[in-house]
């Protein structure tokens, strides 16, 4: 699929704008194909929509705030990369932890796996956006919960929210991320970050739509590709 990225890469950056369908479920046991990697761009914020198209078309255009860099190297990378090493096999287990236990250990130590079989460079202009892009991409195609990117509460935008559409599911889940690099981790840092994640949760779990006593509130945080903090608040 590796021209699909050039030509996604190429026609954005002399246009500013690619027009493809915008889809709502991924099936990422095949390549991901042109669309699905435009769509993704597009739930990430590094695309938003200038204006509809033909049939099912949109015409996508790149925000101000986000720097062309950005498409040239790393995510698309890492989007190539985490792909080719998604492996179902494993799904059934994480997601029954999920399911059943509203737990995100399995999933979150699947994605510090990915992340360690993945190329160091991309850790260069690494944050959690892109954690935050793995964990979605593993959950975004499953029927037994919808999952939200910076789902919007009234104290602020949770970074992901898993809303259980299904008996069997037990619980909603709320994950906020914080990213670190190698280089700029100390203990006082990550407590802050911990900290930082903490309030934020709080705040957003007062949305009086969110039913406070099936939700579960997690932070995670990456330090380069470990997991270093997983935990319940």
């Amino acid at each position: 699929s590796n021209s699909y990225y050039k030509e996604i890469l190429d026609t954005i950056l002399k246009t500013g704008t690619i027009e493809g369908e915008l889809k709502t479920n991924f099936n990422l046991e095949l390549k991901f194909k042109k669309d699905d990697l435009i769509s993704l761009l597009y739930y990430f914020g590094y695309l938003t929509i200038k204006e509809p198209s033909f049939g099912s078309n949109v015409i996508f255009g790149i925000p101000n705030y986000v720097m062309n860099t950005l498409y040239t190297n790393y995510f698309l990378e890492l989007l190539e990369e985490s792909n080719h090493l998604i492996r179902f096999d494993e799904s059934s287990s994480y997601l029954k932890e999920i399911i059943l236990e509203g737990k995100i250990d399995v999933i979150s130590k699947y994605v510090e796996k990915i992340l360690k079989l993945s190329d160091n460079k991309i850790f260069m202009k690494f944050d959690e956006k892109y954690v935050k892009l793995l964990y979605f991409s593993l959950l975004i195609n499953k029927k037994e919960f919808f999952v939200y990117n910076e789902y919007q509460t009234s104290g602020g935008y949770a970074d992901l929210l898993l809303l259980k559409q299904s008996d069997i599911c037990k619980y909603n889940i709320m994950i906020e991320f914080k990213y670190l690099k190698v280089k700029e981790y100390n203990k006082k840092i990550l407590a802050q970050k911990r900290e930082e994640a903490k309030l934020q949760l709080e705040s957003y779990s007062k949305d009086e739509r969110l039913n406070i006593s099936i939700l579960k509130k997690y932070i995670v945080i990456f330090v380069g590709n470990n997991l270093k903090v997983l935990e319940e608040v």
